[in-house]
């Protein structure tokens, strides 16, 4: 790894660290660690995407960039695979084997991915980060919703629906698409909008990391048990 990876590094922790302090200090509780996922994934996180399309994508390198989305939905495809083998192998419950399985194909790309990625590689990584993200929010709200509502005979969830369809297209989401479409139609935005998106998506790093930092404070160690799939 580089000096420069290392270093970034030291800064996510030194910005965890200090969530964590903030809310020892009870500087951070429950609400504002709320207030702070709302305000990522509102504001801060569509403004970066928007932002950072407009900056380093042109209308050929977009479409160039596109043939991408295979591996990331390939890869994902992959662990859902290995997810449900796993868990027949290890004969899981079967009312936890939807959020065992999952936990095999689903991560939180954008925010704790997108800025952690950022710090370490820089802007040059957004694009792959975003095709990754396109892939796992399709594979999330079609085949993970439903091997979750699967668990406890819970009521299947409805694909296409109008709360299916507010939940793919979540503000981060409709940042990265209105960014493509104003690639893609060769629109710039004036200064002072990408000036604004600049400054507010900038916020989502240490915001995110003070989430984590409070987060693991405020984890009742006590209240976790540890017990065998079956």
């Amino acid at each position: 790894m580089s000096f420069a990876a290392d270093q970034s590094i030291l800064s996510i922790m030194i910005m965890i660290m200090i969530g964590y302090f903030l809310a020892y200090r009870k500087l951070l509780d429950e609400k504002a660690i709320s207030l702070i996922t709302t305000i990522v994934i509102n504001i801060s996180l569509p403004m970066m995407m928007l932002n950072t399309i407009l900056n380093n994508f042109t209308k050929q390198k977009l479409i160039a960039d596109s043939g991408g989305l295979i591996v990331p939905f390939l890869t994902i495809g992959s662990c859902f695979i290995i997810g449900k083998l796993f868990a027949k192998i290890a004969k899981v419950k079967t009312d936890r084997r939807g959020l065992f399985v999952s936990m095999f194909f689903n991560s939180n790309t954008i925010f704790m991915g997108l800025p952690i990625n950022l710090e370490l590689f820089g802007e040059k990584s957004v694009p792959y980060v975003l095709l990754y993200y396109i892939a796992n929010t399709a594979f999330f709200w079609t085949l993970g919703v439903y091997e979750i509502t699967k668990d406890g005979n819970k009521k299947t969830f409805k694909f296409f629906s109008v709360d299916f369809v507010r939940k793919i297209f979540s503000p981060p989401l409709i940042g990265f698409l209105v960014g493509m479409v104003l690639v893609l139609l060769n629109i710039k935005l004036p200064s002072f909008i990408m000036d604004t998106s600049k400054n507010l998506g900038n916020l989502t790093t240490p915001l995110s990391m003070f989430f984590i930092g409070a987060s693991i404070y405020l984890v009742n160690l006590k209240s976790v048990k540890f017990n065998q799939f079956t």
